[in-house]
């Protein structure tokens, strides 16, 4: 599979019972522990995640706007690889690509093309996307900006 996440499991005595998925930052795996491992591809990626679900967790959010929040378990800064909670929809997940305590300068022409694209892929949940943002940055001083149909779902969305 993957040296570092053969060495993680190994350490815990832990086994992948199946692969959740993977992105651009990482791929997902179920543990024997009914956890999920994120193997990141890049240090920088994996850093940004780590400190925002350390964030959630000092501020005690496992959920925001209804959406269940995964929960840190563990961390390994050496092998990039974090640990924790499986969720079910409704929830938010992937942080990769989060800004903490401020949001990126962006012009207001480019905030307008991402609220478009935002528009286009959740139609008439648009408005609770930007209520889960709003309410993402007000509480926890997260700002998301890679967000897309596979890590936010809603109750009723189907799943990829």
């Amino acid at each position: 599979m993957n040296e570092s996440l053969d060495r993680y499991c190994a350490r815990r005595g832990i086994h992948i019972v199946k692969r959740l998925g993977a992105g651009k930052d990482g791929t997902v795996f179920q543990t024997s522990r009914v956890s999920a491992i994120k193997v990141h591809e890049r240090s920088e990626s994996y850093f940004s995640e780590r400190d925002v679900y350390i964030r959630l967790g000092e501020r005690e959010i496992d959920e925001i706007c209804g959406l269940s929040v995964p929960i840190l378990i563990e961390y390994n800064d050496e092998l990039l690889i974090l640990e924790m909670t499986v969720v079910n929809p409704p929830y938010i997940l992937d942080f990769a690509s989060a800004w903490l305590d401020r949001p990126p300068d962006f012009s207001e022409e480019v905030l307008e093309e991402w609220h478009e694209q935002l528009r286009e892929n959740f139609g008439e949940r648009f408005p609770d996307v930007m209520g889960l943002l709003e309410a993402l940055g007000n509480d926890a001083g997260v700002y998301l900006l890679d967000i897309h149909t596979h890590n936010v779902k809603f109750e009723k969305d189907p799943i990829p």
